[in-house]
């Protein structure tokens, strides 16, 4: 068992460490001006400023300003993980979900009018995000997580109002929504980000709609990928050179612990445009049967594109001791509790619980058969 802060887990990503220029300058004077700064600002093209750029200058100034709750590299943050195996568990006391919400931010009436980003929530004084615009012309905000995961942790939720209901989109991701953050990957991949999404019911904690970026060298999944360390089952192609890829249905004649521990499924493409058609289809069919699910998607370093795609049968791990999203499903278990915690001291405990909460074998054989014909 090795236990580390996450500066040792992953010591490759390092946020700040290019070499501030006259563009970190500028960013940051557009940050600090524009609470909302649209990405279509005029000077942002002018001086030709990247996303990653703004990106790296907006994290940097909510660390700054007190915006983000707590630096994600403290060393009271610790990660325990086993040579070649699929679970880490991570001990994040900042993670109580009484503790999630940035300082100053409030509920409103429920009468009010609900002009914020959140519904439910006023935006505080010092938080400051960008406006991303998809080629459909949709508009989501690009924040930053007040209490963050991992360094780098991001929000991407839509700014725009259901034009049938007159509020914010649910947490229900529609076709238009597979399209928008499907274009925004092409984006944040090259940055080494991976989205991931929570499903209604699968350990979103705001409906509204949102996914998530966050450096993918944290996520275990996209680690033991990375390293050809994930156990790939079987894989069916369709002729557009897309694969659909079977994982964690194991064996009898295999540990769970080494195996991944629940059945999941991903889709792999050289190309990432191949890819939408096929993930439209899959994420109809899991609604079409009421599945909950999570998914990761994120670029490998051959440049091959991937999303994995979790189906659930209920959202809580250990007998409710905590919710559980596409971090935990991608294999980082993220726990509040120190005597929790503390007792995970075998992948197989964990192991178990992503099993518990993910469908049964028959369940997840029913699934696939209903997706199977788009790879004939």
């Amino acid at each position: 068992m090795i236990i580390q802060t996450m500066s040792e887990y992953a010591p490759e990503y390092k946020p700040y460490q290019k070499k501030k220029g006259p563009e970190w300058q500028i960013a940051l004077d557009l940050i600090k001006e524009h609470r909302a700064l649209n990405l279509k600002n005029q000077t942002i093209h002018k001086v030709q400023l990247s996303l990653e750029v703004l990106i790296r200058t907006l994290l940097t100034f909510s660390q700054q300003n007190g915006f983000v709750k707590y630096n994600p590299r403290d060393k009271t943050i610790q990660v325990r993980h086993f040579k070649q195996h699929s679970i880490v568990y991570q001990y994040n006391p900042f993670r109580d979900p009484a503790n999630r919400h940035a300082d100053g931010q409030k509920v409103v009436s429920k009468t009010g009018k609900k002009t914020d980003f959140l519904d439910w929530e006023t935006f505080p004084k010092n938080e400051h995000y960008l406006i991303w615009t998809a080629n459909s012309g949709r508009r989501y905000g690009i924040l930053v997580q007040p209490a963050p995961i991992v360094p780098g942790h991001l929000i991407v939720a839509s700014l725009d109002l259901n034009p049938k209901t007159k509020r914010h989109y649910e947490q229900v991701i529609r076709y238009f929504h597979v399209t928008d953050m499907h274009e925004l990957q092409a984006e944040m991949f090259v940055l080494g980000y991976a989205m991931g999404y929570n499903d209604r019911g699968a350990g979103a904690s705001v409906d509204h709609f949102h996914t998530q970026l966050v450096p993918g060298t944290f996520m275990p999944i996209v680690r033991a990928c990375h390293k050809g360390r994930l156990e790939i089952e079987s894989t069916y192609s369709d002729h557009c050179g897309v694969d659909l890829k079977i994982i964690g249905t194991r064996s009898l004649d295999r540990p769970l612990s080494t195996a991944y521990p629940m059945p999941a499924f991903l889709l792999e493409a050289d190309r990432l445009p191949a890819m939408l058609t096929k993930k439209r289809a899959v994420v109809k069919q899991l609604q079409a049967g009421r599945i909950i699910f999570n998914s990761l998607a994120w670029q490998q370093p051959n440049g091959r594109y991937t999303e994995a795609f979790f189906p659930r049968s209920q959202e809580s791990l250990m007998n409710n001791a905590f919710k559980a999203g596409y971090v935990e499903m991608s294999g980082m278990l993220v726990m509040p509790n120190k005597a929790l915690y503390a007792s995970m001291k075998r992948p197989s405990q964990g192991a178990l619980a992503l099993e518990a909460v993910g469908l049964s074998a028959v369940d997840f054989h029913n699934f696939l058969k209903n997706i199977y014909h788009y790879f004939d």
